[in-house]
Formats: C-alpha cells, structure tokens, sequence
C-alpha cells in the first residue's frame, strides 16, 4: 500500500515472468510486420499464440482476446471492401 496525500491507496500487479527465446531472423521479421500492421505489441501476439498451441486460449485475458477479434473483424472488413471494388469494376 502507498500513502497518497492523506487516503492509502492500494496497488494490485499481476505479476508476469519473462522468458527469452531464440527464432529465426525471417520468423520475427514476419512478427514485426505483424505487430506494425495490426499495432498490437510482440508480447501479446506471442502469449496469444502459445496458448491457442497449447490448447488454453481461455486462460489468456479478456482484454487482449477482445483486441485478437477486432483485429480480425478489421484484415475480414477490409478484405470484403476489396472484393466489392473489384465487383463494382467487373461489372462496368
């Protein structure tokens, strides 16, 4: 707890380890433009990844599975206007 003027205000961290890993420079160039592309961060695409591997894609939080779906309504919505542009030129 820390004491902030005269209130205490309690402070909650969920604390998370850190692991380093090796890959090859061609998989983290395609982690890169992922992450530029989507703006999510490597951590999150990472601990997204590892749990759908290993079967726990629940355990990963709310927040960060919300952020996975959006990112995917986004690359199905842009896909759907491309597909409409070429209808509309294919039929002129």
């Amino acid at each position: 707890m820390q004491l902030l003027g005269s209130k205490w205000l309690l402070v909650l961290a969920m604390a998370k380890s850190q692991i380093a890993v090796r890959v090859p420079p061609s998989l983290l160039a395609e982690l890169n433009q992922y992450v530029e592309k989507t703006g999510t961060s490597k951590t999150d695409v990472v601990v997204s990844a590892i749990a759908q591997y290993l079967g726990c894609a629940e355990s990963v939080p709310l927040s960060q599975r919300m952020a996975e779906i959006e990112r995917r309504m986004a690359k199905l919505e842009a896909k759907e206007k491309v597909e409409r542009k070429w209808e509309i030129h294919a039929g002129q």
